[in-house]
């Protein structure tokens, strides 16, 4: 019976994963009006990005408000630097590759001291939970 069950899936046809998306970088700009860059923490439940506020409550692994931060400025370098690689995924490694080089502080102008890094995962969580972002394919 056991061989009967490995022929037939066997026969299957490969699991493939679905079309792999990235957001639109027109939808990421974080400008505020006439200022060019607003990106905050509110806690570490809430993203102040440009006008948009992201609820980040339910995503459990940040801990700490500068992650938030983090995360902001992160979602600002993908739109900036990163956003034309095929995939979010290439396009997240990209930005903590410089990251790594740089340090979280070159993520800003100057040295601020107030950022915590968080993983690629919170990165695609919040762009997830951005409703504005279009998605493309």
């Amino acid at each position: 019976a056991g061989h009967e069950v490995a022929q037939a899936a066997a026969a299957l046809p490969p699991f493939e994963l679905g079309r792999r998306r990235r957001p639109d970088p027109a939808d990421l700009s974080p400008a505020a009006g006439r200022r060019p860059v607003k990106i905050a923490a509110r806690g570490r439940e809430r993203l102040l990005y440009g006008r948009r506020e992201v609820d980040l409550a339910r995503v459990e692994q940040i801990v700490e408000e500068a992650q938030v931060r983090a995360i902001g400025h992160l979602i600002h370098r993908y739109a900036e630097r990163h956003a034309h690689h095929p995939t979010l995924e290439a396009g997240l490694a990209a930005c903590f590759a410089e990251v790594e080089e740089a340090g979280p502080d070159g993520l800003t102008r100057g040295r601020r001291g107030d950022l915590a890094l968080p993983r690629p995962y919170e990165v695609a969580a919040a762009l997830n939970r951005m409703r504005q972002v279009a998605w493309l394919a």
